[in-house]
């Protein structure tokens, strides 16, 4: 504080230096910071299609996801096909040599935490597929018609509108955009962002295939509804399409806790299928499509891409996240096609990827060495073990990651299987970013890194000197831990706490 000419000032004055300037209170009361979502004061709004990251619209080209660092074929092309085929092997290996040595992490407890964590997956009476749902009727043994409307009367599986007898719900763009912000803020997302699917989305951002295969293709045609042939095509309608993006909360003093509960971090997103399904329901009650299911192989697009689009977040460093104001690195983020008419939301500009010019953090601890350490993004993409990246999608200015070496690391020490504890995500637990919203602290500094970059090296430097980050060694201090219901702070977004008197 010394170093930035904020001691003596007092807290009102060091506010005053990086922030809006309010002559009273109902000025302050009355200051618009959005109608869909308020957002801090620091945080700035920008053009459509113009997030913080550049974006070369002239190059940029539907993304072929494809090739990640999950895809096993992808590791063959970089990484040969002898450790691709022992990553998992060596993984488990890591493990049990971690238990038999008490190593930190790997208690009976921190184990048994990791195993019995969430309940994953659509309900068992329901599934989800890319343009609809099914009800297994045999739910229990119930096959007669009966029992099985029963079933449907107590699920989340309600009636269409047509069905009830009844039309659709309709409303403005802007209250369309209300409504879903406020019911997917209800059953757990955080933030939320909302865009049209116009001709430059449909050409340039959707994806082309579903993650890691390139034989389920994404199309258009001059259909109604969607719908997927099995195993080979996603079919996305050519009509008025919207679609919309969310980040949902997950705990995070668990990432301090990595790489010992790396998995256990990595698939702590508590409130994920909770707002898949609810979400689906809503719109389909309405009486709207909701196209795509939120998990790997039913996305339609690269998600990190749609929410810098829409204000959800920016770009980082790392590109395994993004950082969202609010909550910095920890969080989930899940999108969707609807035929809902609602009004977009802008990219927004907090400051935190012009942070990550000059932080390199994540990638000092990264233990792979997969993070760039780049003192300036990039038009051209690095390559991997020497061969041309066919992970990354050309037409932004970026840090190029390495992938597939990320992905072999953590599955070959521990993030295996799906219920392994070990893994890696030491990268979000070492975030700049990763850090309460209680110190007022982070909140000053959070404003100044909005509005002016000069002391961004020395914060990094101080987040280091504090000793923010994460160790195995907190796996078992977390037990210790008062923390907020499900590890998670609701409150950040709550401005007015939920009371308007």
């Amino acid at each position: 504080m010394k170093f930035m000419g904020y001691t003596g000032m007092g807290v009102g004055a060091a506010v005053a230096a990086s922030g809006p300037v309010f002559h009273d209170l109902d000025e302050l009361l009355s200051a618009d910071t959005g109608n869909i979502q308020k957002r801090p004061w620091y945080v700035k709004e920008r053009d459509f299609y113009n997030p913080t990251v550049e974006v070369d619209w002239d190059v940029l080209k539907r993304p072929n996801p494809f090739h990640t660092g999950q895809n096993k074929a992808t590791c063959v092309m970089y990484m040969g096909q002898e450790r691709a085929d022992n990553q998992n092997k060596l993984g488990y290996q890591y493990v049990n040599q971690q238990i038999q040595s008490g190593a930190p992490g790997y208690s009976y407890l921190n184990r048994a935490l990791r195993k019995v964590n969430v309940t994953y997956g659509w309900p068992a009476y329901m599934g989800k597929s890319w343009a609809g749902n099914s009800v297994n009727i045999n739910w229990k043994g119930d096959t007669d018609m009966e029992s099985t409307n029963r079933q449907k009367e107590t699920t989340i599986y309600y009636d269409t509108p047509e069905e009830r007898g009844e039309p659709k719900w309709t409303g403005t763009p802007e209250e369309a955009t209300k409504v879903m912000a406020a019911f997917m803020r209800y059953r757990g997302s955080a933030i939320n962002g909302f865009g049209i699917l116009d001709q430059r989305m449909r050409t340039q951002v959707v994806s082309k295939s579903q993650k890691h295969s390139d034989k389920r293709v994404i199309v258009f045609e001059d259909v109604e509804k969607a719908y997927e042939v099995s195993g080979g095509k996603y079919v996305i309608p050519n009509k008025e399409l919207y679609y919309f993006v969310n980040w949902e909360l997950m705990a995070r003093e668990l990432f301090r806790c990595t790489p010992a509960f790396g998995g256990l971090a990595n698939a702590s997103d508590m409130v994920g299928d909770i707002v898949k399904a609810s979400t689906w329901d809503f719109l389909r009650y309405l009486g709207y499509q909701m196209i795509g299911a939120g998990s790997d192989n039913t996305v339609p697009f690269v998600e990190g891409a749609v929410a810098n689009l829409t204000g959800v977040c920016e770009n980082s460093r790392n590109q395994l996240y993004c950082l969202n104001p609010e909550y910095g690195a920890i969080g989930r983020l899940h999108s969707y096609i609807t035929d809902l008419p609602m009004a977009p939301t802008k990219p927004v500009d907090a400051g935190m990827w012009r942070f990550c010019h000059s932080c390199h953090k994540c990638a000092n601890t990264c233990p792979s060495g997969s993070i760039s350490q780049e003192k300036q993004p990039s038009w051209e993409i690095t390559p991997i073990k020497g061969k041309e990246s066919l992970i990354h999608n050309p037409g932004t200015k970026e840090f190029w990651s390495d992938g597939v070496g990320c992905r072999l690391f953590r599955n070959e020490n521990g993030g295996v299987g799906g219920n392994e504890i070990a893994g890696c995500q030491v990268c979000w637990g070492e975030c700049t970013f990763t850090v309460d919203n209680a110190a007022m602290v982070h909140n000053l500094i959070k404003g100044t890194v909005a509005n002016v970059s000069i002391f961004n090296g020395f914060f990094f430097k101080m987040g280091e000197t504090f000793g923010y980050g994460s160790s195995d060694e907190k796996s078992d201090e977390w037990w210790d831990l008062s923390l907020p219901v499900m590890g998670i702070d609701t409150t950040t977004v709550a401005y007015d706490k939920g009371y308007r008197k």
